[in-house]
């Protein structure tokens, strides 16, 4: 792999990841009868604002490992239903 397209790389493959465990859990909903529905898992790198229109909310969650952090956003309805 070329050294300039490493970051690339690493960000597609974690976008791989993340929408497969996404899929794999909607998947999962739907069998108990769950439906529901969300839309593609975005990537953000650096820096980053979210915005989002009035009614909505954002809930944020960090892991911490030894080589760095994976932090997630979530943005959604406040009342979903």
């Amino acid at each position: 792999m070329p050294p300039d397209q490493e970051e690339l790389y690493i960000h597609e493959t974690a976008s791989d990841v993340v929408n497969v465990i996404v899929g794999k859990c909607t998947a999962d909903l739907a069998k108990r009868g769950e439906l529901i529905a969300l839309s593609p898992p975005e990537m953000l790198g650096g820096g980053s604002t979210i915005r989002r229109r009035d009614g909505s909310t954002v809930a944020c969650l960090a892991a911490r490992f030894e080589p760095g952090v994976l932090a997630v956003r979530f943005s959604g309805a406040k009342r979903p239903f």
